[in-house]
């Protein structure tokens, strides 16, 4: 996917080359990945450094889908001691993550902040793997199929609506291309259609775009139209400059190109009003009654590389560009903005804490605007690239690219996903599915009293001499003012599943604590939470919530001198933030796994 943003949104103007630089650093600056990592490679076979290695495996990032080849390269370099340039270490913390290394992912990313500890870029990346590790405890089982019948072995995305059949654009070979990309050793982009059938899963007929000279040379796509198909708006990218403006602009933007059908025909194509030599306008997305248009940009006086703007239609035209601001637009890059039929913006972005690489987030429509964005939960994303989404049921339903290795045939390719699923709440949207949701579980709202425990759930000691075996128990531990479960306990919390699927007569309690910082209410509100989050865990490991018993506490039960007025260290304070589980067997079971 960093290979398809890197195609449509060509964002720097080269530098100028030092004339020592060897020819693979001249091809590797010039953005010729492809030519690049084949000399590298040759020069390592001769005599390998950690220079070379470091250059070859940042040409397969850049490159893209060449995931492995990349990490082997990167873990490569470590094999000649520190390396000079800590970049390095950030670079190959991605690569680990991206490979679903995370523990190693972690350890090189703090070897980054030990060099760097207030870079943004090294706590946001590690903030991010802790978030998502905890997150998807709460993952639901979304169908991702990958649509293998129209995926190529080379790029596949940005799935639109037309008519009866989906437009989207491939680098595979078609009668127009002899010369491949340098930048990815593909060809170069060309709009394909393919029809849909009555199941969604499977598209039919693939062929190039049947609609004249839509499809030139170099780059044509992604595309958009308008409700009634009668005009479309596309991207595009022509190798034209030629002489003193190739030396001065040095290389070709993406513009946006305009067709409408008129007569029973489809028009010559106008520019949009925005097209420059200076910086790219790209990715359109048209609305429906097609009177706004969203598109991505680096023009001047954006948040960062890539931005969304849109542009409302007037009568002389189209209104001056409209940044959507810092709700949705970050310093990284923001691309492939699109709608559902509910008005919420979909658009990929690697700027927001999320799966790494690019992230499908969705900002909720909310009257006349849209509310901050969030990133959407596995598996509609990964840690590879996610983006170009397309929607075809009421947010259940659709198409997304990425270049995650599932049944992957080439760089990137077409899934189709479904929320239509026995498991899955019926009532939940796409919208909703975002990083910080959790099922709802009504039935454990209120605590449940057992039987033996009389008034309420008490976790006090447990008198060994009643039982002829001891039974289970396990304290997890949370950081100050959070809910979700650390990635230590995850294996403790398996375990735990485990021995309640192995023992169905066994049931659980769970008293959720906190420290004594802040209110009371607040307090018994998060303690529940705390406890919510070890029920849903067990809950998706297949334990029926009936075997739950669960009441939060607060600050009630402290553990340590730490109460309201007291100074403590924050290694007291966390004793104090903890759920308490224990497990009682019934005494007609055999002897339970001694922890």
């Amino acid at each position: 996917m960093k290979t398809t943003i890197s195609i449509f949104m060509l964002l720097w103007i080269f530098s100028s080359v030092n004339a020592q630089k060897s020819r693979a650093d001249r091809l590797l600056n010039q953005w010729n990945y492809s030519k690049a990592s084949n000399i590298y490679q040759r020069k390592i076979n001769r005599k390998p450094t950690a220079y070379l290695y470091y250059q070859l495996g940042t040409c397969y990032r850049k490159m893209s889908s060449h995931f492995k080849d990349e990490e082997a390269a990167f873990a490569k370099v470590e094999e000649f001691g520190t390396y000079s340039d800590p970049n390095y270490y950030l670079e190959y913390a991605k690569s680990l993550r991206t490979n679903g290394k995370i523990n190693e992912a972690l350890s090189t990313v703090n070897k980054f902040l030990e060099i760097r500890p207030e870079d943004p870029q090294g706590l946001k990346l590690k903030k991010s793997i802790e978030l998502i590790e905890a997150d998807r405890i709460t993952d639901q089982p979304i169908s991702i199929k990958n649509m293998g019948n129209v995926n190529s072995t080379a790029s596949d995305f940005c799935p639109v609506r037309y008519k009866n059949q989906v437009i989207f654009s491939s680098s595979q070979k078609s009668e127009k291309h002899r010369r491949k990309y340098g930048w990815t050793g593909s060809y170069f982009l060309d709009l394909y259609q393919a029809d849909i059938t009555d199941r969604e899963t499977r598209l039919d007929n693939l062929r190039l775009f049947e609609v004249p000279e839509i499809n030139q040379k170099f780059h044509d796509g992604p595309i958009s139209f308008s409700k009634n198909y009668d005009m479309m708006f596309f991207s595009r990218v022509d190798k034209y400059l030629k002489g003193t403006d190739k030396e001065t602009l040095n290389i070709e933007r993406n513009k946006i190109f305009i067709r409408s059908f008129k007569n029973g025909s489809w028009q010559n194509e106008t520019p949009f009003f925005l097209n420059s030599d200076y910086y790219s306008v790209a990715n359109p997305y048209l609305t429906p009654d097609g009177n706004k248009i969203y598109f991505v940009s680096d023009m001047p006086g954006g948040y960062g590389s890539t931005d969304i703007y849109y542009c409302e239609k007037n009568d002389g035209g189209w209104g001056s560009p409209v940044n959507l601001g810092p709700g949705i637009n970050t310093a990284y890059q923001e691309n492939f903005p699109s709608l559902d039929q509910n008005g919420n913006l979909y658009f990929s972005s690697d700027g927001y804490l999320g799966y790494g690489g690019m992230d499908i987030c969705v900002a909720k429509v909310d009257i006349h605007s849209f509310l901050p964005a969030k990133p959407l939960k596995a598996p509609m994303n990964s840690s590879y690239d996610d983006f170009g989404i397309m929607i075809l049921q009421n947010e259940k339903t659709g198409y997304i690219s990425s270049n995650r290795p599932l049944a992957n045939r080439g760089s990137d390719d077409l899934y189709h996903f479904s929320l239509i699923n026995e498991k899955i709440d019926s009532t939940l949207l796409l919208s909703d599915y975002t990083i910080g949701w959790t099922p709802k579980l009504p039935e454990l709202e209120v605590v449940k009293v057992e039987p033996e425990i009389k008034d309420e759930v008490v976790l006090e000691k447990i008198d060994y001499n009643a039982f002829p075996y001891k039974p289970y128990e396990l304290t997890i531990y949370y950081d100050f003012d959070r809910s979700f479960i650390r990635n230590e306990y995850f294996n403790q919390l398996d375990s735990l599943a485990d021995l309640m699927n192995k023992y169905p007569d066994s049931k659980i309690l769970l008293g959720g604590h906190t420290d004594s910082h802040g209110k009371g209410d607040y307090n018994f509100t998060l303690s529940d939470k705390r406890n919510q989050s070890v029920i849903v865990f067990l809950v998706r490991q297949g334990i029926d919530k009936s075997r739950i018993s669960a009441k939060g506490y607060g600050f009630t039960r402290l553990v340590n001198r730490c109460k309201k007025g007291v100074m403590c260290t924050d290694d007291e304070d966390q004793m104090n933030r903890r759920v308490e589980i224990q497990l009682l067997p019934t005494k007609n079971k055999p002897t339970f796994y001694q922890p």
